[in-house]
């Protein structure tokens, strides 16, 4: 690992030799988190290694937030931050500062040097923990009112942080507080001869720890491919926002003009079903947009073809590819059940179905049925959850290849290696496809909620929860835990509402409660639905009485997802 000075850093910041591309997000450190970086610099502490990249001139770049002038005239000169973007920009906020109003935290740091006379006064000493105590953050009116040249910063006590890497008053930092010790001595020789040896601590103790401070850094070869960068980056960055394919096509296609950060959240504000599911453009459509368009112009969707796709490629097909996002989408929610972005079983799922809903030969009374079939194979045999990308390309080819046949059967892989086992489903959790899987089936399938009215709950309009038949804590106090009690066999969607008017009731009280369920109680149509036996919900309970309602349950619900794939799950 190689190590750098900061000051050099920061020069090459200064002249754009150090950039951003522009897949990287804004800077979005507040000045509370600017201070603690200060803090460790001001120490000699360790701030983390960087990792830079040297352009290859694929990517376009921006200067770092906050850095005016010209760009360079040759991209190949620049040097790209893909790690560290935040700590860089934080230490040019810290030493050059902005007082521009349209940057986002603009403002000036400083140090209390007053406060640290008057501390090291009394105790001789500054204690490490009280340093980031130590610093000031002003914004641009107080700056420009209060602070607008050395003799304010002087009689306030404050210490300008930029004029560690420069002198933009004309001034460096030993100029500074040299002339703060005659200010403030007012010619008594033995307080100047005071403020100097304290003056002379501060820069042996901090000043030449951040001026002398070096930086580690890895750098990464121009004739490194995008895909290597784009891992190399989820694995560096894996506490923070991962770097995306779609990020790295976004800096692909700005230097084409082309605006693909815009145009999703146009996507999204224009499309109701991605705008349901994706109100950001970030869970959903930045990673399957780019998957569909790979699909439509090569029929390719792994991350190395996606990020070789031609710039006019993405183009021609962003508008298909949007609409054919946002009929999915819609689908799931009409169909199959997807009542919230957290019910969607598989996001893998959601390219090569977007793509087969995207030809113009697909006809929904003459293929749905067979695309209903596929879609719920999909979702219980997980035939998606190794390489999802190669067997999206599968996917799309088998349906093409059907599509021309007269016979419209579908002899899709996916169908033909089906494979799920009771086991599986007894075991489903809250995070597994064949939980959501079921959930959305339910809902697909009909299922109503408990309350009363028994509202249908495809209505979206409101919020739907993943209910305890038997509560949770009822349970644990029968000492039933783990997935017994928080698998998909006690688990169905109602209301929120409702969710929280049973709150820790018992079925056999909550089913008969009137002010819960109606008058009458609960009826046996509506936990039909449910895949749920009336006899089993509304027995005094025992261990017994569980065990019978969870075996009953699985029954129950195997022959639902045989009813929807058309396929025999394998008993345990």
């Amino acid at each position: 690992m190689a190590t750098e000075p900061l000051k050099s850093i920061l020069a090459d910041i200064n002249s754009q030799k150090i950039v951003l591309p522009q897949f990287q997000r804004d800077f979005v450190w507040p000045p509370s988190s600017v201070v603690k970086l200060l803090t460790s610099l001001f120490n000699g502490y360790p701030i983390g290694s960087l990792l830079l990249m040297e352009n290859n001139e694929s990517y376009d770049y921006r200067a770092i937030d906050g850095v005016t002038g010209a760009r360079r005239q040759s991209e190949g000169e620049t040097i790209l931050v893909l790690d560290g973007q935040q700590r860089l920009t934080a230490c040019w906020r810290a030493f050059f500062g902005t007082l521009e109003s349209d940057r986002k935290y603009a403002g000036k740091y400083y140090f209390n040097y007053k406060e640290f006379v008057d501390v090291i006064t009394e105790h001789g000493e500054l204690d490490s923990s009280t340093l980031e105590d130590m610093f000031v953050f002003h914004k641009p009116p107080k700056v420009r009112n209060s602070l607008k040249n050395t003799a304010d910063e002087m009689s306030a006590g404050l210490f300008p942080l930029d004029i560690l890497f420069g002198q933009p008053r004309g001034s460096n930092y030993a100029d500074w507080l040299q002339k703060y010790n005659f200010f403030m001595s007012e010619g008594d020789k033995a307080k100047f001869e005071l403020l100097s040896k304290i003056s002379s601590q501060f820069q042996t103790d901090f000043i030449e720890k951040v001026t002398g401070y070096q930086v580690n850094y890895e750098k990464i070869t121009r004739d490194t491919s995008a895909d290597v960068i784009c891992t190399v980056f989820e694995t560096i960055n894996t506490t923070g926002v991962k770097l995306t394919v779609f990020d790295l096509l976004v800096a692909k296609c700005f230097k084409q003009d082309i605006r693909l950060r815009d145009k999703l959240d146009d996507a999204v504000t224009s499309y109701n079903n991605i705008a349901f599911f994706d109100a950001n453009g970030t869970a959903i459509a930045a990673i399957q947009l780019p998957r569909i368009i790979g699909l439509l112009h090569n029929g390719q969707c792994k991350k190395g073809d996606l990020l070789k796709l031609p710039v006019n490629a993405i183009s021609q097909n962003w508008e298909t590819a949007v609409a054919a996002l946002d009929k999915m989408l819609g689908m799931m929610r009409s169909d199959f059940g997807c009542a919230k972005l957290e019910f969607i079983p598989s996001m893998d799922i959601i390219s090569p179905l977007s793509v087969i809903l995207s030809d113009i030969r697909f006809n929904r009374q003459q293929h749905f049925v067979a695309f209903k079939r596929l879609y719920w194979n999909l979702v219980f045999s997980l035939y998606l959850s190794g390489a999802p990308e190669s067997k999206s390309s599968k996917i799309v080819r088998e349906w093409r290849e059907m599509i021309h046949e007269t016979s419209g059967v579908l002899n899709a892989e996916a169908i033909r290696m089906f494979s799920l086992g009771q086991d599986d489903m007894r075991d489903a959790t809250k995070a597994s496809g064949i939980y959501k899987g079921v959930i959305s089936l339910l809902i697909s399938e009909g299922a109503r909620d408990f309350g009363k009215g028994r509202r249908p709950l495809n209505n979206t309009a409101a919020e739907i929860e993943d209910h305890h038949i038997f509560p949770q804590q009822f349970l644990r106090n029968s000492d039933i835990k783990g997935y017994m009690a928080n698998g998909i066999l006690n688990r169905t969607p109602v209301y929120g509402d409702t969710n929280r008017e049973i709150g820790s009731i018992s079925p056999e009280i909550y089913f008969n409660d009137k002010n819960i369920v109606g008058d009458g109680g609960i009826d046996a149509q509506t936990l039909e639905r449910h895949a749920i036996s009336l006899d089993l919900v509304t027995r005094p309970f025992s261990r017994e009485v569980f065990d019978a309602f969870c075996n009953n349950r699985q029954r129950q619900l195997v022959l639902l997802i045989e009813h929807v794939t058309g396929q025999k799950i394998i008993s345990s």
